[in-house]
């Protein structure tokens, strides 16, 4: 279910911003075709818009390509992985978000690509849903399991505000697939009680 609710949320992606944006890019180049004896200077315009276009097209495809799988997975520990996760966010809120860890191990893919999308889906629920202004990220372990906590001062939000699914605009994955990434790995996922905001304790089994 989860990798069949992704492929959709790929497609749609595909389909409404690189898909549309280069079918525009071909009709602009056809048209400077018939325009470049014509009208040069106005050909010229042309041929930098869509150069232009091109170039964010590139863009979407990086970060797109990027949030399918980070590139240095495999060769950075995973407060290296957070910290440029939650850069990536904070670039596109006025909320504070604080990040503390000193976990410096590199996990398997699977644990550090969960911890990622958690950290990505949960502030978002937090400024979303909660209007939080500041959101804390702390990331730690002992000698059998890696805890994640984001905690928020917003005004609170109930499990039944969180999307269970991919929202319609393709951002994040819904709270049922949060727990399920975790339940895959044998963890819990949980919201602690707390007297302002939101706190959302992720724990996941790694042994000694």
């Amino acid at each position: 279910e989860i990798q069949e609710t992704e492929r959709q949320r790929i497609a749609r992606e595909l389909h409404d911003s690189p898909v549309q944006t280069l079918t525009a890019i071909v009709h602009n180049i056809e048209y400077c075709n018939r325009l470049i004896e014509k009208d040069p200077v106005k050909c010229s315009v042309e041929l930098k818009e869509a150069a232009a276009s091109v170039r964010d097209t590139i863009a979407f495809m990086r970060q797109m390509i990027y949030d399918l799988r980070p590139m240095s997975l495999e060769d950075s520990n995973l407060t290296q992985l957070d910290q440029a996760e939650i850069d990536s966010i904070q670039k596109k809120t006025d909320a504070e978000i604080r990040f503390s860890s000193k976990v410096y191990n590199v996990f398997s893919s699977v644990v550090s690509i969960t911890i990622l999308r958690i950290i990505k889906e949960a502030c978002s629920n937090s400024i979303e849903h909660g209007e939080a202004s500041i959101i804390d990220v702390s990331l730690q372990k002992d000698n059998e399991n890696l805890y994640l906590d984001v905690t928020d001062n917003g005004k609170g939000f109930s499990k039944e505000d969180i999307p269970s699914h991919t929202r319609e605009n393709n951002s994040g994955f819904g709270l049922s697939m949060m727990k399920e990434r975790v339940f895959l790995l044998s963890g819990s996922l949980e919201f602690v009680p707390c007297e302002i905001g939101t706190k959302l304790r992720v724990t996941i089994p790694i042994g000694d």
